[in-house]
């Protein structure tokens, strides 16, 4: 079975709820509605023994997963885009209702649920077959299952799956950003995130090694688009990427609750070899 293609660069997922009420073409200079996005679970998803269906942050720079839930809900999301064999989700399902046959799939009681369907993930296919899946987050901000990833599945050739967690620090959770390969790695820039995470004036840029899975965050210097989502992101010369489009937040009179969103209008170049933005015309 052939792999649909699948885009290098992010792609603007069906937007929240609250975010479809504004016209990307017709943005204010500054709005209240960035709703408080939910922190007060975090303790309990770096407990060693926790609910398996349950969100878990890693501990590792990568951790390496392996929970028969969460590798049930990719392969049910992976059979629905055509990327796997139905027969290989209804497996993975068979493999956790039989491990687990006094829990079910969808719970009333357990917050934040693992799940795989998510806005603002970007999936990018690699030379070698593979397809590679970044963060996204789930449902709008007051549903109990709401969550933003930071974690990276992988999809081999051969149908293979492999999920790697990784704890905040390394990678903060993550969504509406772009993933654009150069060489082996991947260059992960943007974010809307959690507002308490958000450096408002600097833009988010990670790169993952497509050969270890490891991130690192990049620092450059010079002036970037400031912290932006929903753009877009290509290589560029040999060693660089290209950002143009999307949005960009920022504190309005230095208040979190009040955010300024406005339409990026300019085009960035952040060289990876010196670590320096530029602008082009």
């Amino acid at each position: 079975m052939d792999v649909p293609a699948v885009p290098t660069i992010a792609q603007a997922l069906p937007l929240r709820r609250h975010y479809r009420l504004v016209s990307v073409t017709m943005l204010p200079k500054s709005v209240d509605c960035d709703m408080p996005r939910r922190r007060d679970r975090i303790g309990s998803l770096i407990a060693d023994n926790f609910e398996p269906r349950r969100v878990k942050l890693g501990s590792g720079n990568p951790e390496r997963v392996s929970n028969p839930f969460w590798h049930f809900k990719i392969a049910h999301a992976l059979a629905q885009k055509g990327l796997i064999p139905k027969e290989q989700a209804d497996g993975a399902r068979a493999a956790w209702k039989t491990a687990n046959r006094n829990k079910s799939i969808s719970d009333s009681v357990v917050h934040p649920l693992w799940s795989f369907d998510r806005f603002g993930q970007t999936a990018t296919a690699l030379p070698d077959g593979r397809i590679l899946f970044v963060g996204g987050e789930h449902d709008d901000w007051y549903d109990p299952d709401f969550f933003i990833y930071n974690d990276v599945v992988v999809l081999h050739p051969d149908k293979l799956m492999e999920i790697f967690c990784y704890p905040e620090s390394i990678f903060p959770p993550t969504d509406f950003h772009s993933a654009t390969l150069v060489g082996s790695n991947l260059i992960l820039i943007g974010s809307i995130g959690y507002p308490g995470q958000r450096r408002y004036g600097r833009t988010q840029v990670m790169r993952l090694d497509t050969d270890s899975f490891r991130i690192s965050k990049m620092e450059p210097r010079g002036d970037g688009p400031g912290w932006i989502h929903k753009h877009t992101c290509e290589k560029y010369g040999e060693n660089s990427v290209r950002v143009s489009g999307g949005e960009v937040l920022s504190l309005a009179q230095g208040r979190e609750h009040r955010i300024s969103r406005v339409r990026n209008s300019a085009t960035f170049v952040l060289d990876l070899t010196t670590l320096t933005w530029s602008t082009i015309s």
